[in-house]
């Protein structure tokens, strides 16, 4: 019975360790990310129409904020076109369009 739950328990932080690895991503280039989603697409939209005022905007009000590249992430949701990511050390969990990060 207890080797049984031995590799129960094993091969439990095996499946774990290979999501975790699997969810760790690197940002791409500097580019704003936001608490909410909605505020996630309006950058976006505002990107494509060289509307920086609006981006700075939601900068200021603290809505978002910039990641920078090479900033390492986790990825802990994705939606069409978007991810959550959570920055290691920190419990802040921020949405950008998902050509941002490289996931490993």
């Amino acid at each position: 019975m207890k080797t049984t739950q031995a590799l129960v328990v094993l091969a439990a932080m095996a499946m774990a360790s290979a999501a975790q690895a699997a969810s760790h991503g690197v940002v791409k280039f500097n580019v704003p990310a936001c608490y909410a989603q909605n505020d996630a697409k309006i950058v976006s939209n505002a990107l494509s129409h060289k509307d920086f005022a609006a981006i700075l905007t939601l900068l200021e009000d603290g809505r978002c904020l910039n990641l920078n590249s090479g900033q390492s992430v986790y990825l802990m949701a994705s939606s069409i076109g978007y991810v959550r990511v959570r920055i290691p050390g920190t419990i802040k969990e921020v949405w950008v369009f998902s050509e941002a990060v490289t996931f490993h």
